[in-house]
Order: structure tokens, then C-alpha cells, then sequence
């Protein structure tokens, strides 16, 4: 374990000054977690202690690693999480077609794709998460070769369609609100989270 001064940033490493030799910091070492942007993270000067990995004796230079100071947080979630397990997390980022959400307990992040955090209009509930909303979600997919984990909130509650499916028959009179107007017809709300189509061609025997 070496402590040095930092040289220089780049956006793929970070060069150490350790006097007699310097040392070399790859963006991939620096945390087990992705690292976007190392400017922000270090600048000149600041004091750094890394673990030497590799020794390059001709350039007098020494290959470095701050991540592998501290364990492994994948091996540790792997071995205690299952798909189907229910885990608590916060939202670290929201994107156009999901967010991501850091697990609690845990130096992991999940992804939410909008597809499943809502049986239906999950484009819609997107809009009702911000950074730093704590959320729960059930683990679908774990990827150990990606290090990829994939939840879902949607799928902590029954899919209303099944019940649907149970409680209707085809020839059922149903009066049900309109949800939205389409140039092809009306969407209507059937359920909470379920919605039938009127097509334009069915509202009547006339054009319309």
C-alpha cells in the first residue's frame, strides 16, 4: 500500500507522484463501481493511497488500484441475493427509459426499466421518480459475468390482468371513464392499471 500526490488527471487515469517512482491509476481501478468522470472526483495535489498490482521496472512506474483497497462488493452481493429476493434502494439516476437505483446494504447498483414499474403506462409512472427517492423493488435478473442486476417494482403487486381476465367475459356492458382521445379511437379505463381499447370503427355504424 503506497500513499502519493496526484500528478496529473486524465479522463482515463490518474498519474500518483510517490517520489522515487510514480504510479498509475486506471480509470477501471478507481472504484468497483462505474466512474464516469475523474476530474470531478480528483484534482492536483490531492493525497491518494493505492495498492500496488503490477510493477513496470523500465519506466520506472507502478500499475495501481484504489478499488481493490476494499472487497469486492459484487462477490458479497452475489452470494447473499437470489432472484425473486425483495431489496430497498434509492435513486442514484433517472434516465429516458428507466432509473437506477443504488441498493442499500450494498455498493450495488439495479436497473428499473419503465417497463416494470407499472403494469401499465410505466412511461408515466417514470416521471414520478427523482434522485434520492428510496424505493423497493424485486430482483429479476442477476448477470454475475456483467455484474448486471435488473428489478422490478411492478412485480411486487399482483398483474391486474389476471384478475381482469377472471372477472370478465367476452359481451359484458361495461360503463368505464375515458383515459385518452386518439385519432383512431378511445382508450378507456377498465381497471386501475388496465385499459380497453374503443377503436373509431366500433363506436358506431356511421363514419365517424
Amino acid at each position: 500500500i503506497v500513499t502519493g500526490k496526484v500528478k496529473e488527471v486524465f479522463d482515463f487515469g490518474i498519474i500518483l507522484d510517490l517520489g522515487a517512482a510514480s504510479g498509475f491509476i486506471h480509470i477501471s481501478e478507481v472504484s468497483w463501481e462505474q466512474v464516469d468522470n475523474l476530474t470531478e472526483k480528483y484534482k492536483k495535489g490531492d493525497e491518494i493511497s493505492a495498492k500496488i498490482i503490477e510493477k513496470d521496472a523500465e519506466k520506472n512506474r507502478l500499475k495501481l488500484s484504489i478499488k481493490q483497497l476494499s472487497e469486492d462488493p459484487w462477490i458479497n452481493f452475489a452470494e447473499n441475493h437470489n432472484v425473486g429476493d425483495v431489496v430497498e434502494a434509492v435513486v442514484k439516476d433517472v434516465l429516458d427509459f428507466g432509473i437506477v437505483g443504488n441498493i442499500l446494504g450494498n455498493d450495488i447498483s439495479g436497473f428499473v426499466h419503465f417497463s416494470e414499474l407499472a403494469w401499465n403506462k410505466g412511461a408515466k409512472e417514470l416521471k414520478n421518480y427523482k434522485v434520492g427517492d428510496e424505493f423497493e423493488a424485486k430482483i429479476i435478473e442477476i448477470e454475475s459475468t456483467k455484474r448486471n442486476v435488473k428489478l422490478s417494482v411492478k412485480q411486487l403487486v399482483e398483474n391486474p390482468w389476471e384478475k381482469v381476465k377472471e372477472k370478465y367475459k367476452i359481451g359484458d356492458i361495461l360503463e368505464r371513464p375515458i383515459s385518452e382521445i386518439f385519432d383512431f379511437g378511445l382508450l378507456i379505463e377498465v381497471e386501475k392499471d388496465v385499459d380497453g381499447l374503443l377503436h373509431i370503427s366500433d363506436l358506431a355504424y356511421k363514419k365517424v
